[in-house]
């Protein structure tokens, strides 16, 4: 969904004025899904899944335009820099400490 939304705000022009806002979109929607696969897959799973997250956040998060971390939760950005530091395993165990 972020991806689409960023698509359609560029085709509107907008871009520039919402690039950190979606930004923030997107790591949300990428510690949502780590938080979820974290607790609903066994560890070696989540894992490859966590790596391939990661990947994927960092391949659509546009390096030129900064992140709106007002738009973005306390628990977002936690799991976003754990993410970002590859500290899968520390993921995990919170996922299922927090289950």
């Amino acid at each position: 969904m972020a991806i689409s939304l960023r698509d359609e705000i560029k085709r509107q022009g907008d871009y520039a004025i919402y690039a950190n806002t979606l930004n923030a979109f997107i790591e949300t929607a990428a510690a949502v899904k780590a938080y979820k696969v974290a607790c609903y897959n066994p560890l070696k799973e989540s894992l490859i899944k966590l790596a391939e997250t990661r990947a994927w956040m960092k391949e659509k998060t546009d390096c030129g335009y900064a992140i709106d971390k007002a738009s973005e939760s306390g628990k977002a950005r936690v799991l976003v820099q754990l993410l970002k530091w590859h500290q899968y395993i520390v993921i995990w165990i919170i996922s299922r400490l927090h289950k």
